[in-house]
């Protein structure tokens, strides 16, 4: 049995619409039930017709324990407002913290892939692009339909070359550059899909953009697949994907290397978008970089404490 942290946060947006969804709209019941935290949640969304409502029947029927963090709607307007969007944020990190340890997360609504962030080995913010944590994570859970990419393993790329689609390789992928992690994944790999990584990207952020990735492989273990490449890259276009013969909005789990620039061409394909602080170089959470010198009165998190005016006389 897995205990899985379930939240919902539903807003249709209109750009051109002219008002704007404040905390009060999400706070507020209208059609939908008003905003509610904690075990409030189950009977508060019991037998409406919402992804949530889905989501904890179907846990329930798997055996699983559903764990209500915060649920809340808004009917569809303009922008969610920056007040309203950081005051919901913080409330959802409060809660998920609270209830540690969890399995998993079940964020709704809509339909498509999951998409998760694997933005501390971002290659557009110094990152090797050739971490491990996150693959494993989804090896040892068992993700259906999970597809990871792009992690930068020249070694690998040949091998795969060289075996030919349909062959196996017995051999670690990833982590040949970034230092101090779990190192590779040592795994038996079927090579899928071979292609010579260039092409012309898509999408809104590198339209246009000749890319030459070096040779590149789909290798699959289990029920993953691993998009490698012989150079890193920021995976925030669709075609890197449909180069190797992948359609992303067809899968359930995208495993993206990129913090920001993915959502141009990826954020209308998905259900719900991560950001997963799986073990790298790009460190997300500002708390934990060893700061010095920082101005009085700076936030370094959703809701966080102003850093206070320093004594006088300190470096």
């Amino acid at each position: 049995m897995a205990r899985i942290a379930v939240a919902g946060w539903q807003h249709e947006t209109n750009t051109f619409a002219p008002l704007q969804a404040d905390f009060a709209a999400f706070e507020r019941a209208d059609e939908w039930p008003a905003m509610c935290r904690g075990a409030a949640l189950l009977p508060s969304v019991a037998g409406v017709h919402l992804p949530v409502t889905g989501a904890l029947e179907a846990l329930r029927a798997a055996g699983h324990e559903a764990v209500p963090l915060l649920w809340c709607g808004a009917t569809p307007s303009a922008h969610v407002t920056e007040d309203a969007f950081e005051r919901i944020s913080a409330a959802l990190e409060r809660a998920l913290v609270a209830a540690l340890p969890v399995d998993g997360v079940y964020l709704g609504n809509a339909s498509g892939p999951v998409i998760l962030a694997d933005t501390q080995d971002n290659p557009g913010g110094g990152g090797a692009g050739d971490t491990t944590g996150l693959l494993r994570a989804l090896v040892d859970a068992g993700a259906e339909e999970a597809v990871a990419g792009v992690v930068n393993d020249a070694e690998a790329a040949r091998a795969a070359h060289g075996a030919g689609v349909g062959g196996v390789l017995e051999m670690g992928v990833g982590e040949k550059v970034t230092p101090g992690g779990p190192g590779p994944l040592h795994r038996r790999w079927e090579v899928l899909r071979l292609a010579s990584g260039t092409f012309t990207a898509t999408g809104p952020m590198y339209r246009g953009a000749r890319m030459e990735l070096g040779p590149m492989a789909v290798l699959g273990t289990g029920l993953l697949r691993v998009v490698v490449a012989s150079k890193p890259v920021q995976t925030a276009d669709r075609s890197i994907f449909h180069h190797v013969g992948i359609e992303p909005a067809a899968q359930r789990i995208l495993a993206l290397k990129s913090s920001v620039h993915f959502r141009a061409d990826f954020q209308a394909l998905a259900t719900a978008i991560l950001v997963v602080a799986a073990p790298g170089p790009v460190i997300a959470d500002p708390r934990a970089l060893p700061f010095r010198k920082l101005r009085p009165g700076l936030r370094l998190g959703p809701a966080a404490t102003p850093t206070a005016t320093p004594p006088t006389g300190s470096a």
